[in-house]
């Protein structure tokens, strides 16, 4: 009986985890224009070298990302056949995952030469190894976090 009891309660614990809503970044474009049209094209950018490498500022009042404090998530959805915009919801944190979900909409107003790009800032965290995007509670893509000492 107690094992039982003690399994309700993990799954209780695990079930209200505490979620974090993510901030949304904006005001930067992807340099790289050439991205998958058959997959979703996701990224984990932990530090302002690779920041930078990818992104570049739309405007020039745009707030670059505090890499001491903050990792930023990207996304980008695009096939043959049109344009989508990936829409962050929430991160959890479990054990040594960080579990990203994000929801999809097809986006008819944007033309061939866009190159916008769906980015939020969650806060950095060392006892993170990989980073686990779901889209609609479906794991899509797991991106390992590597620390170099």
């Amino acid at each position: 009986m107690r094992k039982l009891y003690m399994l309700v309660l993990a799954a209780v614990l695990f079930a209200f985890s505490p979620a974090d809503e993510v901030k949304e970044l904006n005001g930067f474009k992807l340099i790289n224009k050439e991205v998958s049209l058959t997959d979703f094209n996701l990224w984990v950018i932990t530090t302002p070298e690779v920041f930078c490498q990818t992104f570049s500022p739309e405007r020039a009042e745009a707030a670059a990302p505090d890499f001491d404090q903050e990792w930023v998530l990207a996304g980008k959805l695009r096939t043959v056949s049109g344009f989508y915009t990936i829409k962050f919801k929430r991160t959890v944190i479990s054990k040594d995952a960080l579990n990203v979900y994000f929801k999809i909409k097809r986006d008819k107003n944007q033309v061939e030469s866009d190159e916008s790009v769906s980015m939020v800032l969650v806060p950095k965290n060392s006892g993170v190894r990989k980073v686990n995007f779901y889209h609609d509670e479906v794991l899509v893509r797991t991106v390992p976090i590597v620390t170099v000492f």
